[in-house]
């Protein structure tokens, strides 16, 4: 075979695995929402292709061209160093497992020539339609189940109860949905939107019943966070604050209806008054004690670390210290991944999360990315009364959009 048609040959296995690791970052991007077991096949596709399309490509222009998506990479460097000093080894290496697409998939990514606008645009919409679906499908389930349970099949984890993601998880996805929706719906009249605007704000509406369903507290006040930045937007674009402050008060008038007369919705907002009741209902003050478990060991732990093998083993102890039977019976994690990585790493490791964290942000606002900016603000918040990245969903959603948002930077030439 000549040269020109060997390279004629490797140009259309190119072409082709191209394709295919597009697709399957798709069909990951689909199985987000329904499962954290489901994504991982479609992945494992993603990976072998964006690796084999790199390869047959121009992967050291890719390089260049993606450097900024490495950047991901320093939330791997304190895993390691928390697997690194863990006494015990193979209980550590449980946590390099589950991080481990945080520094694959941006090297296996950043191999293969960036995506464009409309490639990206088409990536985002699937993850905003298979949100939408499993909404919609929890619903249907829940209306099935409320012939049996009553109002009951509506609330919390019996929403969601045919998956096995937590529902501050599905929070954070429906709350990302809604960044992304309001971001199409108020940009400029001439680009061409994923929707009309009504049914747009139909969906949003529709959205905001579910987390109220679910009480996802963090992620309900996350998506009000968002209402307010874009109504704000749309006030400071178009000088229309009346049609806004109207709009607002339809919204909280609906919202304020719907919670007063769903008695499961306000059973679980009674809880909260609750102090001295420390169950799995009442999030807030089981959070709250899992806290002051947290607050007494970092004076100890803080500056070097205690390991990702250890950690769960000193909260335990000073959970049975405390009196809080259920953060022992259910081994509670830290419920914020700040503390988690300050226990686990110690300072130095904390410090490469907020490198990273306030590098995408700089770059953000230098380029007025506001997907990326959205994503951040999503993934922050949600992180400040999760652990995210201690399992295989949180990784997946940080690790998935990081790379595709950085990936639409400019190119920064040397």
């Amino acid at each position: 075979m000549s040269v020109s048609g060997w390279r004629q040959l490797v140009g259309i296995f190119h072409q082709y695995t191209r394709l295919a690791w597009i697709s399957f970052l798709g069909a990951t991007l689909l199985c987000l929402p329904f499962h954290k077991i489901f994504p991982v096949f479609p992945l494992l596709l993603t990976g072998l292709f964006a690796l084999l399309s790199g390869l047959s490509g121009p992967c050291i222009r890719s390089f260049q061209e993606n450097k900024r998506m490495l950047l991901g990479l320093l939330l791997y460097i304190p895993a390691l160093y928390a697997w690194y000093i863990s006494p015990d080894k193979n209980l550590a290496k449980t946590d390099l497992q589950v991080k481990f697409s945080l520094w694959i998939f941006p090297v296996l990514l950043a191999m293969n020539p960036r995506l464009s606008a409309k490639q990206i645009n088409r990536l985002l919409q699937a993850f905003a339609a298979a949100t939408v679906l499993f909404v919609l499908t929890s619903l249907v389930y829940a209306t099935w189940q409320y012939l049996h349970q009553g109002y009951d099949a509506f609330s919390y984890k019996k929403l969601v109860a045919f998956t096995i993601i937590h529902p501050s998880y599905i929070g954070m996805f429906i709350d990302m949905t809604i960044a992304l929706l309001l971001l199409d719906m108020f940009q400029p009249i001439h680009d061409r939107r994923w929707l009309p605007r009504k049914w747009t704000l139909v969906i949003v509406l529709l959205l905001f019943v579910f987390l109220i369903l679910l009480t996802a507290k963090n992620a309900m006040l996350l998506g009000m966070l968002l209402l307010v930045i874009a109504l704000f937007n749309y006030v400071r674009t178009t000088g229309k604050w009346k049609q806004a402050a109207l709009a607002s008060l339809i919204l909280c008038s609906l919202l304020s209806l719907f919670i007063a007369f769903n008695p499961t919705a306000r059973e679980r907002f009674t809880i909260l008054l609750r102090y001295n009741d420390v169950s799995y209902e009442n999030s807030v003050n089981s959070r709250a004690e899992t806290w002051k478990a947290v607050s007494q060991l970092i004076p100890q732990y803080g500056w070097k670390g205690a390991g990702s093998g250890e950690l769960q083993g000193l909260l335990d102890r000073q959970y049975e210290q405390n009196g809080f039977d259920l953060g022992v019976k259910e081994h509670h994690n830290a419920h914020n991944q700040y503390f988690q990585t300050l226990l686990e790493s110690g300072i130095g490791g904390l410090l490469l999360y907020l490198l990273c964290f306030g590098t995408g942000i700089w770059w953000a606002v230098k380029y007025r990315d506001r997907m990326l900016g959205a994503f951040l603000l999503v993934f922050l918040f949600s992180i400040l009364t999760e652990s995210m990245l201690k399992t295989q969903s949180g990784v997946l959603f940080f690790t998935l959009f990081h790379a595709i948002f950085l990936m639409q930077l400019p190119v920064k030439r040397d």
